[in-house]
């Protein structure tokens, strides 16, 4: 359950490694970005049926898992960041409709 004035953000990612020796899914280099706050992983991700394992994903593999954050109630614009320390991916970001 969410705290109060809040809600649970569940973002699906399908993930494909282009040309990397790796790309770790690790939770903690994920975060959103709602109006000027930065929200990190919820521990509710542990929870979804379709989590996102952490795991490498090699270079041609495919990926596919959910990972949620805890925002305020009246969130409708946000922005999904991954930021892995020493390490600089250029990253495509595709939203499906």
């Amino acid at each position: 359950m969410a705290a109060q004035g809040k809600t649970f953000m569940i973002i699906n990612l399908d993930i494909e490694n282009k040309g990397y020796d790796k790309f770790s899914t690790n939770s903690f280099y994920w975060d959103v970005n709602v109006n000027k706050i930065k929200y990190t992983i919820s521990s509710a991700t542990f929870s979804l049926d379709d989590k996102l394992d952490t795991v490498d994903v090699l270079d041609g593999g495919k990926l596919k898992g959910s990972i949620a954050f805890e925002v305020p109630l009246d969130t409708t614009d946000y922005t999904l960041n991954y930021d892995m320390p020493f390490k600089n991916y250029n990253i495509v970001w595709e939203a499906v409709k």
